[in-house]
């Protein structure tokens, strides 16, 4: 449908589920549709409403809206930034990678203790708790609202904005990795990793594909709602420090036993083992093995 300057529709399809009562609109995110010459009257805009509910992050409404503008208005090409749509939120994990190594290292770790680890799931604010063999990442999204305070530069904006990018192309967003380890007669352990910026760089002559990542968060909750409320915290907070936590987030009393790990590489470990095992070692746990009976055999007898 064809829109003029000032008219508004509201579509009355609002998708997935109904967000709780209690909700506080967090920004809005825009997708221009359509092309044309410059400075021809501008195109339809897709606006999506983030609101953030007691529990989860969800679309509260869609509204299509002619501005009216020429698409080289100053009022276009500020909000022309970074499109989101609803299929961005939320992406499977790539088939390599930091973040697929310390998933498969999860899932090896129950795998092989079964007496100490009983159950893997990857969380995300949609699916809540689930599982498959390759999870799902949650988006770090590039919020209006930041764009438009004034207390922040130019230049801090668009490192912002590039930091939600997974690759230099600005083709792939950045994700973040939930994970809940539930263990036998103890509360559940969280790790939070965030997927890594790739890079090409020259090897030998040779291009190689590199990764470029951030340390992670181990963790318990004593409530879920506190365990949500944490994440969606470091959700919106790590884009404007790129990555890094801050000492609001390390002191936050909305969980507790919190660790910054990092990604570390052991002889006879996976780097994803690795990391996993020096992650549970700063909470206290020491008795997961990652090593088959046939394979610590052989490496003593090379010994």
């Amino acid at each position: 449908m064809q829109l003029g300057p000032g008219q508004i529709n509201v579509s009355e399809d609002q998708g997935g589920r109904k967000p709780l009562l209690q909700s506080v609109i967090l920004g809005h995110e825009f997708t221009w549709l359509g092309s044309g010459p410059i400075g021809e009257k501008s195109k339809t805009k897709y606006e999506r409403t983030i609101t953030q509910p007691q529990r989860k992050k969800n679309t509260k409404e869609t509204n299509t809206v002619g501005t009216g503008e020429p698409d080289s208005s100053k009022e276009v090409l500020n909000v022309q930034i970074n499109p989101t749509t609803n299929g961005d939120t939320e992406f499977e994990a790539p088939y390599h990678g930091r973040i697929m190594g310390l998933w498969n290292a999860c899932l090896k770790a129950r795998s092989l203790n079964p007496s100490i680890v009983n159950a893997v799931h990857y969380y995300t604010f949609e699916e809540e708790f689930d599982y498959s063999d390759k999870p799902t990442l949650m988006a770090f999204f590039v919020n209006s609202e930041t764009l438009n305070n004034k207390d922040i530069t130019d230049g801090e904006k668009q490192t912002y904005k590039n930091w939600c990018y997974a690759n230099s192309n600005k083709t792939a967003l950045r994700g973040a990795l939930v994970i809940r380890l539930s263990l036998v007669n103890c509360p559940p352990v969280y790790l939070f990793d965030i997927q890594p910026a790739t890079y090409v760089s020259t090897v030998d002559g040779e291009s190689v594909l590199k990764e470029r990542g951030h340390a992670g968060l181990i963790f318990r909750s004593r409530t879920v709602e506190q365990f949500e409320q944490y994440i969606s915290g470091l959700m919106e907070s790590l884009p404007l420090s790129e990555g890094s936590y801050t000492t609001t987030l390390l002191g936050s009393n909305l969980v507790t036993q919190l660790f910054v790990f990092r990604h570390s590489k052991s002889a006879g470990l996976s780097e994803g083992e690795s990391t996993l095992l020096n992650a549970l070692r700063k909470i206290g746990i020491t008795n997961i093995k990652l090593k088959e009976e046939k394979e610590e055999k052989e490496e003593k007898e090379e010994k």
